[in-house]
This record gives structure tokens, sequence and C-alpha cells, in this order.
């Protein structure tokens, strides 16, 4: 057994690595800078502190294992942090091909920059001048197109002239960014765009090290207070719901995660309890009146739209707006045993009806069987025939749909924790996208994405366990 969960695991690892690029992939597209999203908006920073927080956020390192790009760009693009200022440089480089005179270019403007700053306030002139100028050279950073840049660089020119001060400061150091622009289109090397080049980076990257903390497997591996069982702490990211808060993604995943497996451990718990046994009765009595009406109730149940049936609850039964006998359960929230009843009702009606007639459909199946007529022409009674012998064989449809189980008990209901104000795993990714809180959501993914693959193996587990022709020596 333990060499069948073996191979298992292996053929499960590409699997797995390939979910991690696409989920790293996705992270890498997201809009925004994420240093910015973690740094205090409300206040000014400056180069240093961005600095900072990039090393943080291991941002300022390649983003994966090597790159395929023509020889145009340059292997050490990735030092350029903010997204919006690469984007310009990779914009430049598209059109002209020599990155050495376009970094000089860029080094111009860097520098005007700081002589800029550097221009006393002494006069009123002087200040409103540096002003209209500062403005005009943010316009000059972002540009690419040869239009842009021209008005850009004429209206800098104009405001630059305004005083005698600002004229004999900085008229020099422009004039520098206009004679490099303009050695950018005279030594245009084009032909480097279609040449490609390969750069490796090694092991520190961005990928490797997200990858590596997610499983725990760096420097912080050891016994941790989350996981006090086992010598197991991942490193998931850094969450920063807003800009004057940031902490490790898994402090806030633990707290939702306990609350959205009582919900759906209790859901799973009556679903199955019930639904089972309904299957199973309503498929000895197939074509009977309970047959009939149970697939109708259970074919509404299945209709009713979860959300739908979440408000018509808080309406009816939280309030007494439609009398006070109808006010018997305590507001929104879960601050009380007796707030988790509707939210696992609306949890499990839906599952509850799908898998009672996935049951007696299975069943159906079975009870036709030749060993079943067997059974019967032994003698033995209906409820023996139906839980010993059809029982074992029709659970195999209901063990696939338990595979499904894990991902979704993680991943929570996000609408009805919305609705019912509880703080589980599907409000917490809801606020995570509102917030723009990328790392918790790909957490969430990357998580769901491993309990799916336990989940198949803990399927197959069991079809192995149910069917005795399958052999765990001969399985792959």
């Amino acid at each position: 057994m333990l060499r069948y969960i073996l191979k298992r695991i292996i053929l499960f690892l590409p699997t797995i690595l390939i979910i991690s690029v696409i989920t790293f992939g996705l992270s890498k597209m997201t809009p925004g800078d994420p240093v910015e999203k973690c740094l205090d908006m409300g206040e000014a920073f400056n180069a240093v502190e961005y600095a900072n927080m990039a090393n943080f956020l291991h941002m300022d390192k390649p983003v994966f294992y090597g790159t395929i790009q023509s020889i145009a760009y340059p292997d050490t693009l990735y030092r350029v942090i903010k997204p919006e200022e690469r984007h310009v440089r990779e914009k430049m480089i598209s059109q002209y091909g020599n990155w050495p005179v376009i970094s000089a270019y860029f080094d111009a403007l860097r520098d005007f920059k700081v002589v800029l700053g550097n221009v006393p306030d002494s006069l009123e002139n002087v200040a409103l001048a540096k002003v209209e100028i500062s403005k005009y050279l943010s316009l000059l950073n972002a540009a690419h197109k040869q239009g842009d840049i021209a008005m850009a660089c004429a209206d800098i020119d104009r405001q630059i002239t305004t005083t005698a001060e600002t004229t004999a400061l900085l008229s020099a150091p422009f004039l520098k960014i206009k004679n490099n622009y303009q050695n950018i289109k005279e030594t245009a090397t084009r032909w480097k765009l279609f040449v490609p080049g390969l750069n490796f980076y090694g092991l520190d990257n961005q990928y490797h090290i997200w990858l590596c903390n997610f499983l725990g497997l760096n420097d912080k591996l050891g016994f941790s207070s989350k996981f006090p069982f086992i010598a197991w702490e991942p490193d998931m990211g850094t969450s920063c719901p807003t800009s004057s808060r940031m902490e490790p993604v898994i402090d806030r995943l633990i707290p939702a995660l306990k609350i959205t497996l009582l919900l759906s451990l209790l859901s799973l718990f009556i679903t199955f309890l019930i639904a089972i046994p309904l299957g199973v009765y309503a498929a000895g009595r197939k074509g009977s009146r309970f047959d009939r009406w149970s697939s109708l109730t259970l074919f509404m149940f299945y209709s009713v739209p979860s959300f739908w049936l979440a408000t018509i609850m808080i309406v009816f039964f939280t309030t007494s707006e439609y009398g006070e006998w109808m006010d018997i359960f305590p507001p929104i929230g879960l601050s009380k045993p007796s707030q988790l009843i509707l939210p696992v009702f609306c949890l499990s009606i839906n599952n509850f009806a799908f898998l009672s007639r996935q049951m007696r459909s299975s069943m159906i199946n079975v009870i036709q069987e030749d060993f079943i007529r067997t059974a019967r022409a032994k003698g033995l009674s209906n409820r023996l025939v139906a839980w010993r012998h059809a029982f074992k064989n029709a659970l195999f449809p209901i063990v696939t749909i338990f595979a499904g189980v894990f991902p979704a008990a993680i991943a929570g209901s996000v609408i009805l924790e919305v609705i019912f104000n509880i703080p589980g795993m599907g409000r917490l990714v809801y606020f995570a996208i509102r917030d723009l809180d990328w790392s918790v959501v790909y957490a969430v993914l990357m998580l769901s994405a491993f309990l799916t693959m336990f989940g198949m193996l803990f399927s197959d587990l069991i079809y192995a366990k149910l069917d005795p022709r399958v052999a765990f020596d001969k399985t792959t």
C-alpha cells in the first residue's frame, strides 16, 4: 500500500508544479505594484524605503530560473523594480533595441531630477517653475512615444527659461537628456530584437523562493505554534489588506480556515447521514409514491439558489418583521452556536439533493446486476440485499464526488459567508479580491490545488478498498 501511495504522489508532482507555475504567473500578471501596496500610502516614502520593502518581498530578484528573449533586452532589467518604470524601458527597447544608450537616457532623467530638487526655492517664481517642471518631468519619465517625449521636452524647456536661476542651473542637465534621446534614435539597433537570447539566473529567483517558502522548505523550518504536532511552518507570503497593515498570509488563513472547516464538516456530516440512506430507500421503491414525491422535492431543493435561500432565511427567521414568533435565530454573524444552523442548512440543501439523487441512480443500476438477482433467489430480504450486497458497489460514484469535498471544504462558500457575515475562507477571499490583496487569493488557490490532489489520492485508496479487483501492487 505504501508503494502505491508513493506512486500516486510521484504522479501528482508534475501537476502540482504546473499549477504552481500558473498560479505564480497569474500573481505576476495582476495589476498594481505589490511593493507600494505594502507601504503606507497615507505617507510619502523615499527610494530607500521602497528598496527595503522590495527586498523583503523578494521583488528585487529575477522572476524565474531563466528567460528566453531577444538580445536587445538586458538580463538585469528585473532590477528596475517599479512596474511602470520597467514597462517604459521595455517599450523603448522594443522601438530602438539599443539598451546601453536607452539606459544612459534614463540615467540623465534621474540626474536631472536630483538637480531639480537641489534648486533653492529662494524666489516665488522659482518655486512655481519647479512645480511645473516636476509635473512635466513625471510625464517625460512615463513617455516612450516620440511625440509624447517631444511635447514634454518642449514644456520643460519653456518652464526652465521662465527665471534666470532655473535657466542657469537646469539648462545643461536638461540638454544632456535631449542629446541622449537624440542619440537613441540615431544609434538604433533594431536587428537585435530579432535575435533570441537565453539568460540563466539560478535558484535565487522569485518563483523558487515563493515555492520553497510555500512548501515550508526554507530556513524557517522548525516547530511552529501554528502546527504544534509537526515540524512544518509554511510561508505563504505577506498580506497587505490595507496600506497601514501587513501580516503573514497564514495568520489570516488559519482563523478563517477553522470556521470554514467547522461549517463544511457539519454540512457534509448532515448531508451524507441523510442523503445516502434516503437514496438507498428510494431506489428500493422505484416508481412508488414515495419515490415520485421525494424526487420532486429533491429537484426543488436542488433548483433553489443558495444565495436566495440564505436571504429568505435571514429576512424571515432572524427578525421580527413578519411576526415575533418568527424571530427564531440570532442575527447574522458567528458569536453564538445557534447561528450555525441557518448557514449549515443553506450549505447542505443543494448537496443533499444532488447526493441523494446520485445514490438513488447508482443503487438502481446495481440492483439490476446478476449477482443481486442471485442474492434474492437465495431468499435474502430486500433490506439485506440492499445494504450488504448492493450498497458497497453503489458507492463508487459517491466516492468520486467525495474527491471534490476537500477543496470545497477549505474554499468555503463566498456568497453564503458574505450574506451571513461569517469570517470564513470564502469571505476572506472576497475581501482579498476587493482589496487587491492577491497574496491571500493565490495562497487559497494553491491550497485548493493541493487538497484536490489529496482528495484524488484518498478516492483511489477508497476505490482499492471497496473493489477487490484493484490491487495496490498492480495499480498505477
